[in-house]
């Protein structure tokens, strides 16, 4: 007959391989919405908050797939919300951020304090109008400031939120008096350029911008989106008249990028 001895640390490692796939097991459910399985897996009081490579619990992974079932499930077993991963979201900010079909339903499972309040201020710059094949210098810059651009992206940054942002975040304007959580910087840079072996100009649009929560001064996020070669390229326009119409697209078109950019910065940062 023989005998096998058993040391502590084969015993640790045996139980180590014996957990591991079910570790596995749960991480892949969760992914999967597999509310079966993971019903099993919280019966045998498997450990709820193991995680991936990249630090994703089984309820991020559900939620961030879209399985609004597994997030209750997984709550009601105990699973944290708060917890975040390595880039510092929790489950509910991996939720909004994903395009998974059945995140909504996951977003309402999750707690939450509500919509974020954004207070947000637009400038427009004239340091890009370098040249006009068509208008003098000051007439340029006057052209341009007379599109408001500021204001239309304002009010494409406010449609945005309204019809696309997953109800995540909202403009704070009068006569709302409810405090702010971030301020939203946005400083617009049209540009025109006389392209003259074409008899055009060049036309393109930067926003840079910078947010900082409400009562601090360090900034959670600063961006540029657009442009010409690093953004959306610069479109050819063969009179001042397409100014207004190149622009004001380049605005809007530019409104879910700088949403999305800064509700991201400001989950990952914590609300």
């Amino acid at each position: 007959m023989v005998r096998l001895r058993w040391t502590l640390p084969a015993i640790l490692a045996a139980a180590a391989l014996a957990a591991e796939p079910r570790a596995a097991d749960l991480l892949n459910a969760a992914r999967k919405g597999d509310t079966a399985l993971i019903a099993t897996l919280i019966s045998h009081k498997i450990n709820l908050e193991v995680v991936d490579k990249d630090g994703h619990t089984p309820l991020m992974l559900a939620a961030q797939h879209g399985h609004p079932e597994a997030v209750r499930q997984l709550l009601a077993g105990g699973a944290h919300p708060g917890t975040r991963d390595r880039q510092g979201y929790t489950a509910f900010g991996l939720a909004v951020l994903s395009p998974s079909k059945g995140t909504l339903e996951a977003m309402r499972e999750l707690p939450h304090a509500g919509p974020l309040r954004l207070a947000v201020d637009a400038v427009v710059g004239n340091e890009n109008l370098t040249t006009s094949c068509f208008l003098r210098p000051a007439q340029l810059s006057a052209a341009i400031r007379g599109l408001k651009l500021d204001s239309v992206a304002l009010d494409a940054l406010g449609d945005f939120a309204g019809a696309s942002g997953k109800g995540a975040a909202g403009l704070v304007s009068p006569p709302d008096t409810s405090p702010a959580d971030a301020t939203v910087s946005l400083r617009l840079r049209p540009s025109v350029a006389c392209v003259q072996q074409q008899s055009a100009d060049d036309v393109s649009l930067s926003v840079d911008v910078r947010v900082t929560r409400v009562g601090q001064e360090q900034a959670v996020l600063e961006k540029t989106i657009g442009g010409g070669l690093k953004g959306l390229h610069a479109r050819s326009v063969t009179g001042p008249a397409q100014y207004g119409p190149v622009l004001e697209e380049l605005a809007r078109s530019h409104a879910g990028d700088i949403y999305w950019a800064v509700v991201a910065a400001l989950l990952r940062s914590g609300k």
